[in-house]
């Protein structure tokens, strides 16, 4: 008897053990946040058109160039890592980057910026939304998706 409730004991133990140890489900609190550091890319083949960001996410700071070709690559509206200062810069905030923009074209004032947002479709997806034009020329899409390079 004393051997049978030891075993019953022991697998008990050995269920509740298998329980506890069995991952829970993702959610907010234990969730992985995404990253958006990296080079993504859009393209457009109906105008020629290409667009490109490449960022870096510290915390919950972003900053980074882009990179918009259109017109055949008569338009070209780039800034790069040799340039003095970022074109994009912003915070997130659940999960979705409010950035500052600055065309290349962008007069050298402050107040010609516009505002984007920039959130994550999946890991290797990102959408990008001009919610403030800049007051100058600028080549940033209205709208587009891009992928992870």
């Amino acid at each position: 008897m004393k051997a049978r409730t030891f075993i019953i004991t022991i697998l008990l133990e050995i269920i509740v053990l298998s329980f506890t140890s069995i991952k829970q489900p993702l959610n907010e609190k234990n969730q992985q946040k995404p990253d958006f550091s990296g080079k993504w890319k859009w393209e457009n083949n109906n105008n020629y058109s290409t667009f490109s960001l490449d960022l870096k996410q510290v915390g919950n700071n972003i900053n980074g160039y882009h990179c918009a070709i259109c017109q055949n690559g008569n338009r070209i509206d780039c800034w790069g890592i040799d340039d003095d200062e970022y074109s994009i810069k912003g915070r997130i905030k659940d999960g979705v980057a409010t950035v500052i923009i600055k065309s290349y074209f962008s007069d050298s004032v402050e107040e010609d910026t516009g505002v984007a947002t920039i959130k994550f479709i999946t890991t290797n997806k990102i959408e990008w939304r001009v919610i403030k034009d800049t007051k100058g020329q600028n080549y940033f899409p209205d709208r587009a998706i891009l992928m992870r390079e």
